[in-house]
């Protein structure tokens, strides 16, 4: 048996069978065997494990066990449902709501009693019962709550339903507080990240732009060198990087191109149109190939009205 000290039986070597008996209801035993001849003893068997039938008793349901009125209580010991093995004994223990402490009626009573009697109650107050029964094959642990009867006849009211308004408020709030609590963080954390990607989004886009329209070539329209007046007058600026300043003394109109004789005057760039002046009116750009042509062209310009 568990927890308890090896018993030994000494049987004749022609026995076939051995019955145990004795032995304590639900209850688990182990066993092994040992042979002997004139050689001496041979080894211990395998140590194997057996139950009896039978297990705890069995809790009854409270409208079987208790019968009250106002100050007495009436336990039937009989509703208990022994599970196999025959009750040894009750152990039986009180306190009205509220109290810690236990009040025992007793620990040792036997099922023949059959019913047990609690006296002394108060009338209109809710108790607890605490009751225990013990069999061989353990112990059953069993607690129920009742209340005596008001001197009206009538059930008082359950504590929980009688509890302060303001308890019951507290308690909600510790639920919804951090319920709420995080939900607030949850939705700063989404508008926060929201906002650091459209942040970098943005940078991105502009970033793009920028990278784009450097790398974009210039087109000649897109880039005008002069204004169109109805008079002559004297060139403005030269485009940069050739010239820094004005040249002074210098008139279109007194640069014929060769060939031409003093038909037209020679415009921008060798065009017949007159009266462009070279305002470069954006900052210079980036550009490729179009500006080194417009460039050699200017060159070859000056070159001829030197």
């Amino acid at each position: 048996m568990e927890g308890s000290t090896w018993q030994e039986i000494r049987l004749k070597g022609d026995n076939k069978e051995y019955l145990l008996q004795d032995l304590q209801c639900g209850t688990k035993y182990y066993c092994y065997i040992v042979a002997f001849n004139s050689a001496g003893r041979g080894n211990n068997s395998e140590t194997i494990s057996v139950k009896t039938d039978g297990n705890a008793p069995i809790a009854p349901d409270k409208r079987f066990l208790l019968s009250l009125n106002y100050t007495t209580l009436l336990v039937n010991l009989n509703s208990w449902h022994n599970g196999g093995c025959p009750i040894r004994f009750f152990v039986i223990q009180y306190k009205a709501n509220g109290q810690q402490d236990w009040t025992l009626v007793s620990n040792n009573i036997i099922p023949e009693q059959q019913n047990i009697t609690v006296m002394d109650l108060i009338p209109g107050t809710w108790y607890s019962l605490l009751m225990t029964a013990r069999n061989d094959a353990g112990s059953t642990d069993a607690e129920y709550v009742f209340a005596t009867m008001t001197p009206t006849g009538e059930y008082p009211p359950r504590p929980s339903e009688v509890s302060d308004v303001g308890g019951s408020f507290y308690r909600h709030l510790l639920i919804t507080v951090p319920v709420v609590s995080s939900a607030v963080v949850l939705i700063v954390v989404l508008c926060v990240v929201c906002l650091i990607t459209r942040r970098r989004t943005t940078v991105r886009r502009t970033l793009s732009t920028d990278v784009t329209e450097s790398n974009d070539p210039v087109k000649p329209e897109s880039m005008p060198l002069s204004s169109t007046y109805e008079t002559g007058q004297e060139p403005a600026y030269f485009p940069a990087p050739y010239a820094a300043s004005r040249v002074p003394g210098y008139n279109r109109e007194s640069c014929v191109h060769p060939g031409m004789g003093n038909q037209q005057n020679m415009g921008t760039f060798g065009s017949s149109r007159s009266g462009y002046t070279y305002d470069i009116p954006y900052p210079p750009r980036k550009v490729g190939l179009n500006y080194l042509q417009i460039k050699l062209k200017i060159q070859k310009y000056i070159q001829i009205c030197m």
